[in-house]
This record gives C-alpha cells, sequence and structure tokens, in this order.
C-alpha cells in the first residue's frame, strides 16, 4: 500500500474535522482563549496527516513524535485528546475510504496521541 489516502481526501478529511472541532465548545474555547488561527491550523493538520498516510519505517514514526510534541509543547489532556480522537474518528468515519485506510490512519494518530500522553511534563 502505497498511499492510504490521496490529497483531495486529505483535504477534505481536514474540512470535515475541523467543522466539528469548531463546534466543540471545549476546542472553540481552548482556540479562542489561545488566539488560533483555524487556517493555519488546518494547514499544519493537512501538512500532518499527508505525512502520516504514508508507509514509514519505525525511525521515521519517531520523527513524527518529536515533531507532535514540538508543536504541541504546552503539553494536552487525557480528556482534550479522547474529544480530539472522537471528532476525527466520526471525520474518517464519514469518508469514502477504503477500510484498511481508515484503520491504518486511525491506529497511526492514536499511536501518536498514545505517545503525547505519555510525554512528561516539565517543571516549571
Amino acid at each position: 500500500m502505497s498511499e492510504l489516502i490521496t490529497a483531495q481526501q486529505v483535504n477534505e478529511l481536514v474540512d470535515r474535522f475541523y467543522a466539528r472541532l469548531v463546534e466543540d465548545d471545549y476546542f472553540h474555547h481552548l482556540f479562542s482563549q489561545r488566539g488560533v488561527d483555524i487556517d493555519l491550523l488546518k494547514e499544519r493538520q493537512r501538512a500532518f496527516i499527508a505525512r502520516i498516510v504514508n508507509p514509514a519505517s519505525s525511525q521515521e514514526r519517531q520523527g513524527e513524535v518529536g515533531q507532535v510534541r514540538e508543536r504541541h509543547h504546552f503539553g494536552i489532556s487525557r480528556e482534550g485528546s479522547e474529544r480530539w480522537f472522537a471528532h476525527m474518528t466520526d471525520a474518517v468515519g464519514e469518508m469514502e475510504l477504503e477500510p484498511k485506510s481508515k484503520q491504518a490512519l486511525l491506529q497511526k494518530i492514536q499511536y501518536l496521541l498514545k505517545k503525547m500522553l505519555e510525554q512528561p511534563k516539565e517543571a516549571n
């Protein structure tokens, strides 16, 4: 399998996902509080998903973990990650993708979320 989803499907997925995310009170508040540029966030999400939809070696996966941690230096909560993943799962579920592609994409994302939650909290 050379590519899980096409660039057009990545764009559709990100649009579906963020339509859900910005309607969620938890994320709406979080984005407002931090002054998040949603369009910039969507572009980063597109680039992120485009990278992870291609098969990667374990070394590349470790690089992905580092990149995700760098982008989320403030840490993530279990509640936030569960809500985020639920929205992503729903958005992926709405897509017309091969079941194996859906499963592989969600597994990769879940792996990265798990690694984010395992990230040690920095002492202040």
